[in-house]
């Protein structure tokens, strides 16, 4: 997870305020504040984000999955390994971030402290693109066509969508992040869009939707010419999850979570520990890389897979800075110290056993190998957030992913209903993997098509993963089908 918070850089955000929101270290965070910091730091985001050079041709992916065929495991912490009440967390997000908006930057009370439930939250949806500018969110098809937008908290019609964005439904600023997901993580593109990637920051849509809809009221209730309201959003965002806040029990989020953990976090079941032990004993390299900061991470997995959860995994990467650490070939491992990053540690050092900071995947990869003792290896990667965990490794190393989304189970296929599907599935907005044409069928979302082009397969969660054998083989996506089916999403039906 994103760690957790989107890309998005509001419009015309100072240079410094960048560089403050730019450290943030928590999932949510992270994402749309890692370039100016790293790039003051001088050492793991260019505007490029260090990319390696992606070859021309890209293999077809092989029809079928087995986790046998692996000889590294690696997982994502939050929404992954560590599961939360999300129906509480998201309520939770949101009143922090309205509390704080109204507090600090003087937005009314009546209008973001209106209710946040199951009537209110059907507004929302992870990977809704922001329009900064414009006060828009979109929804993109596979293509990168804008099949849906919202201005404040009422739809576009389609004639009023063409008016906005042309006769192609296109944005420019879309069509750059289409052809590449990381286009938009840092830099100019940065500063006009981003997406709520995840459930740290997904409660923010509505937030932004009622301000935007308060600001056009008092213009007469028609649209002003620009908006800043993703920077105060931003600014929140900075307050609720900059690293520091954990320690000093700061941000409200954090205080929180700590407080009651019982009420925003559920405990890991017995069947995925001795999943992990079954994996262990077949001689596989079990690994963990998250974006949280070191003691957030630590408290999460503790409360979530117990005190003794280390014992699990051969090498436990924090604060990696996804996707950078997939992208940025020089970026340092840092060692660890009484939950604080200490002393370099070169990658050469890394043995199995190791706790890290920061890193990178050569690096990682390396170690891995030598602690097999082998030349090659075949790794996987488990994760929620499609960009961080899945387009990125994917497409920018040799590593396998396999997408954990709880949507799935929210929207009722091929599983069960989640408890939470509510606060998951929206009506206005349609599926997060389709939208629906009366006269095309379901069309596949951008999300969709990340899962088809880049994903093994995609799981409800990881409990489902573990309560499987672990020979059994799988059918993949089908990456050459261009309509929406659920080929690819297990359990089946």
């Amino acid at each position: 997870m994103f760690f957790v918070i989107p890309t998005l850089l509001l419009v015309k955000t100072p240079i410094l305020e960048c560089a403050k929101i730019a450290c943030l270290a928590t999932h949510c965070s992270l994402r749309f504040v890692n370039s100016a910091t790293d790039k003051n730091k001088g050492a793991n985001y260019s505007a490029t984000l260090n990319k390696k050079i992606v070859p021309s041709y890209i293999p077809k992916m092989a029809k079928t999955f087995c986790l046998d065929d692996y000889d590294a495991i690696g997982f994502d912490l939050d929404n992954t390994l560590a599961t939360y009440n999300l129906k509480n967390l998201l309520e939770m997000e949101y009143n922090c971030l309205a509390e704080y908006l109204v507090e600090e930057k003087g937005y009314k009370e009546e209008v973001l402290m209106k209710p946040f439930n199951e009537k209110s939250t059907d507004f929302i949806q992870r990977g809704l693109i922001v329009d900064s500018q414009r006060g828009n969110l979109l929804k993109l098809d596979y293509s990168g066509k804008i099949v849906k937008v919202a201005h404040g908290l009422s739809f576009l019609t389609p004639e009023d969508i063409k008016k906005t964005y042309g006769e192609h439904l296109t944005w420019e600023v879309t069509n750059e992040f289409v052809k590449d997901f990381l286009a938009t993580w840092n830099g100019p593109l940065s500063e006009k869009m981003r997406t709520f990637l995840d459930y740290f920051d997904m409660p923010a849509s509505l937030i932004f939707a009622r301000a935007v809809e308060e600001i056009d009221k008092q213009n007469d209730g028609r649209p002003v010419e620009s908006y800043t309201v993703y920077n105060d959003i931003v600014d929140g965002f900075n307050f609720m999850f900059t690293p520091a806040h954990f320690a000093e029990n700061k941000g409200k989020f954090f205080p929180l979570i700590k407080q009651h953990p019982d009420k925003y976090y559920k405990k890991c079941s017995p069947h995925v520990l001795e999943w992990l032990k079954e994996l262990k004993a077949k001689n596989k390299i079990l690994f963990v890389l998250t974006g949280s900061y070191i003691d957030f991470a630590n408290h999460t997995a503790t409360t979530c897979l117990g005190d003794d959860w280390k014992q699990y995994f051969d090498f436990i990467g924090y604060f990696s800075k996804k996707p950078g650490f997939f992208t940025g070939v020089n970026r340092p491992f840092l060692r660890l110290n009484n939950l604080k990053e200490k002393d370099e540690i070169l990658s050469t050092e890394l043995k199995s056993g190791q706790c890290f900071s920061q890193g990178n995947w050569d690096g990682l990869i390396e170690a891995m190998k030598k602690s097999l003792n082998k030349t090659d290896i075949k790794p996987l990667y488990i994760g929620d957030n499609f960009i961080q965990d899945l387009y990125t490794p994917s497409k920018y190393t040799h590593c396998d992913t396999v997408a954990v989304c709880e949507e799935q189970s929210a929207e009722g296929f091929p599983t069960k209903e989640h408890p939470d599907s509510s606060y998951l599935k929206s009506n206005l907005w349609d599926s997060y993997f389709y939208t629906s044409n009366s006269s095309e069928g379901k069309t596949p979302t951008i999300w969709s098509d990340i899962l088809k082009k880049h994903c093994k397969i995609c799981v409800p969660s990881i409990s489902y993963l573990a309560s499987e054998p672990i020979n059994k083989k799988y059918s993949t996506f089908n990456d050459e089908d261009s309509n929406f089916s659920t080929d690819g999403f297990y359990p089946t039906r």
